[in-house]
């Protein structure tokens, strides 16, 4: 398993002791370090660029971004999809006991 990446520049911290309920938290960006650091990471096959967002051990009020390297060991289903109306058969009103 290779050491955890990251995001450099990209940092979060949780809500101040007065925040109101519905604050999380805050974010910065220092804009160069981060778009350098992203320009730097391989994107997947959709263009993004994943992180998981993680509590510091030292201090849980803030919260790291790290590079979410994991892929899929399969490939997902490519089984057509049906886009047509499930139907059901159903006997004539005669069959029924009531």
């Amino acid at each position: 398993m290779s050491d955890p990446q990251y995001a450099d520049g990209l940092y979060f911290r949780g809500p101040r002791d007065d925040a109101p309920d519905f604050v999380i938290g805050s974010m910065s960006i220092r804009k160069a370090r981060f778009i350098s650091w992203l320009n730097d990471q391989v994107s997947d096959d959709e263009g993004y660029v994943k992180l998981s967002v993680t509590k510091q051990k030292k201090d849980p009020s803030k919260w790291s971004f790290k590079l979410n390297t994991w892929k899929s060991d399969s490939e997902p289903s490519q089984a057509p999809v049906s886009k047509e109306e499930p139907t059901t058969n159903v006997g004539d009103d005669d069959d029924l006991p009531f």
